[in-house]
């Protein structure tokens, strides 16, 4: 099945993107921060950190430094600012150059409501 876009036929796997798989009601919102994460592969531990470039509830692209194999179990750390600070567990949902997708194992309603609020208070100072 093809699509079109701008009057340019669209092959199959580029149709529909990886990015755009989410749950429902999961808004994706532009925002970049800073991500430390970690994981075991092959029997060493790696430590790195990346940049996101969107974040919605239930997961979010990184731009990373390493990246981790499709399926792998992460810990992702999300440092908003200097006073916020988010830890979870977090799946690699898909892998495309230096990005990957996490979906996001349990964020604490808490720390989803502090993430939209320095998300609201970022927004608003970039309009002021």
């Amino acid at each position: 099945m093809n699509t079109r876009l701008a009057g340019r036929k669209t092959p199959p796997q580029l149709a529909a993107r990886p990015l755009e798989r989410r749950e429902e009601g999961a808004e994706r919102e532009p925002m970049s921060f800073r991500v430390s994460y970690s994981y075991e592969a092959g029997g060493s531990r790696y430590f790195t950190e990346g940049v996101t470039r969107d974040f919605s509830k239930s997961g979010c692209a990184i731009r990373g430094t390493v990246i981790p194999p499709m399926g792998t179990k992460i810990l992702v750390a999300l440092h908003f600012g200097q006073n916020l600070r988010v830890t979870t567990i977090a799946t690699i949902t898909w892998v495309s150059g230096e990005f990957f997708g996490v979906r996001f194992h349990q964020v604490k309603k808490n720390d989803y409501i502090r993430i939209r609020q320095y998300m609201r208070n970022a927004i608003n100072r970039s309009v002021a």
